[in-house]
């Protein structure tokens, strides 16, 4: 009886300290307990001094789609200038600072590659092709000359290198923004899930888009009950001779399995979530990054002002 008594206290024991370093995990690498890498809540506006952010973000496929994005930058550049935008973003939240790389990154990235959408059925049925880049030094739609940096306004540069600063990401759109950080907070009494999900931040305000995200969403959301047991596996494999070890580790190694094959049905599902053509020729250009020359930030010290490349494919399916 005394040893049974003592094999309980331990595993019990056991789970307590595992549970303990599943929280501090969470606490040292930003992890939701329950979503692991996505966070429970995405903030869903700025505080008062940005509302034009925000006001801009809602618009934004249509500024793109009309081809007026330009025009509506230009009008931050005196109500909101990038130095009073960049020490609002120094004193953000991670929730909305989070927010604010995510927005700016979209608006960013449809400001230098608007020119290569191709935006069809609009304007009563019409094809309509958005060809012509926006000239950022003059204003005007052409295309860019190629070899050039292309050039950000700083308006939005430099609160967007405040922002990717502090976060430490590349000036330049990734999946750890618009996979894990877009999303709206599951309603009260339900579950957060790939069929409900709405991009809070749209470039193109597509159904390819849409579903572009909503299957990473779900694969997170698939192996995020897991993460605790991840973590402990190589504890699990040192202990495997232990009492109980090899079942743990063969336990695992069955929840995984069946995990997997979910992510596997969910990825392909992709083939009725997103349509190729509207992704090929409307979204795809807009997540492009930046050749090797990079993104000239206006207002950034030269030294400093080389933004990211890469596109949304770069950055860990991690936050």
């Amino acid at each position: 009886g005394t040893i049974l008594s003592l094999a309980a206290a331990l595993t019990v024991a056991q789970w307590l300290l595992g549970r303990l370093r599943w929280h501090w995990l969470c606490w040292r690498y930003e992890l939701d307990p329950a979503l692991g890498f996505l966070p429970a809540r995405c903030a869903g506006m700025l505080p008062p001094e940005l509302r034009l952010w925000d006001e801009l973000a809602v618009e934004l496929p249509a500024l793109n789609r009309a081809g007026r994005l330009r025009t509506a930058v230009d009008e931050l550049a005196e109500l909101l200038p990038g130095a009073v935008a960049a020490s609002i973003v120094d004193q953000l939240r991670l929730p909305e600072l989070r927010r604010t790389y995510v927005l700016l990154s979209a608006v960013s990235h449809s400001l230098l590659n608007g020119h290569a959408a191709v935006w069809r059925g609009t304007a009563g049925g019409s094809t309509v092709d958005v060809s012509g880049a926006i000239d950022v030094a003059g204003g005007q739609r052409t295309s860019r000359i190629p070899g050039t940096r292309p050039v950000l306004p700083s308006q939005l540069a430099l609160p967007w290198r405040a922002a990717c600063r502090r976060l430490g990401l590349p000036e330049v759109l990734t999946s750890t923004g618009l996979d894990l950080w877009n999303h709206p907070a599951a309603p009260r009494g339900c579950q957060l899930s790939a069929s409900s999900f709405r991009p809070l931040i749209s470039m193109s305000g597509t159904e390819a888009e849409r579903g572009f995200h909503a299957v990473p969403l779900s694969v997170q959301l698939a192996l995020a009950p897991l993460l605790p047991q991840l973590l402990s596996a190589p504890t699990l494999i040192r202990r495997r001779n232990w009492p109980g070890g090899a079942a743990a580790l063969t336990r695992l190694c069955g929840q995984l399995a069946h995990a997997l094959r979910h992510v596997l049905d969910v990825l392909r599902s992709i083939e009725t979530l997103v349509d190729p053509d509207e992704f090929f020729y409307v979204y795809r250009p807009l997540l492009a990054g930046w050749d090797e020359d990079g993104l000239e930030l206006q207002g950034v010290p030269a030294d400093e002002g080389r933004g990211g490349e890469g596109g949304a494919g770069s950055g860990s399916g991690g936050g």
